[in-house]
């Protein structure tokens, strides 16, 4: 199973997040071999339900609070994920460790309170710039993911998606050769560590020119997409991509 996966960010209005999936679901979505998950932002998941209903696309959150309730103002909770028929969760991504301080910890808590509730997660991995300029890049990773799945039910439906930090929204993917390297490093250490084998996706400037390439990588099994899944010509090709390999 291939996936493919648009992470909006803190894109798109209702209004336009239904223009998009009204368009979208014009393409043809009943021979799909591969996984298509929408997260948008919080205010147009509950509308979307309805809008992919009787379709192959499912849903996702771009994040979720560990805690089940509380006094966290302006956090969301699993209850509340679960109660619009949201399947995924992104966790760990870039952007929440760097401007919201969410530590290795913090992610394996949020880990475990999403699979015990029967949510899947999508753990997003990734060295920055500097780390890899100085050689730290399967250091990071090893640390990553050996805390993220300390002591969480590893018989769940999980995915791993690798974002290289220096290439997210700056136009400069990965080469090739270096996505390879990572991937299979980290499918090696899942198995030699966890005796775990997930898909493992790539995500970091991801376009119509160089996902196919990507896609031809043993151990790449689609991609998280940021940019290129706002423009629904450009993601739904990349869609079609996944769909034919």
């Amino acid at each position: 199973m291939n996936y493919c996966i648009a992470n909006w960010k803190m894109n798109k209005t209702i209004n336009e997040s239904i223009k998009f999936i009204e368009e979208f679901k014009k393409k043809d979505l009943q021979s799909l071999k591969s996984k298509i998950i929408l997260c948008p932002s919080f205010t147009s998941l509950k509308i979307l339900e309805k809008h992919v209903s009787g379709t192959e696309v499912e849903l996702g959150a771009q994040n979720v609070h560990q805690n089940i309730k509380g006094a966290f103002t302006g956090e969301i909770s699993v209850e509340m994920l679960k109660e619009i028929e949201c399947e995924w969760v992104i966790l760990g991504h870039s952007e929440r460790r760097q401007y919201f301080l969410e530590e290795d910890v913090i992610i394996n808590d949020k880990m475990n309170t999403v699979i015990e509730n029967g949510l899947n997660p999508i753990l997003c991995i990734g060295e920055n710039e500097s780390q890899r300029n100085n050689n730290e890049t399967f250091n990071i990773l090893r640390s990553q993911l050996t805390t993220a799945l300390s002591n969480i039910n590893l018989s769940s439906k999980i995915l791993i998606a690798y974002e290289p930090v220096w290439a997210i929204g700056t136009g400069l993917s990965a080469s090739c050769n270096q996505i390879d390297e990572v991937v299979n490093w980290i499918s090696q250490f899942l198995l030699q560590e966890f005796s775990l084998k997930v898909p493992i996706l790539y995500g970091g400037s991801v376009s119509t020119v160089n996902c196919e390439s990507i896609l031809s990588l043993e151990n790449v099994s689609g991609f998280l997409i940021g940019t290129s899944s706002l423009d629904v010509s450009e993601f739904s090709r990349i869609c079609s991509i996944v769909n034919e390999r």
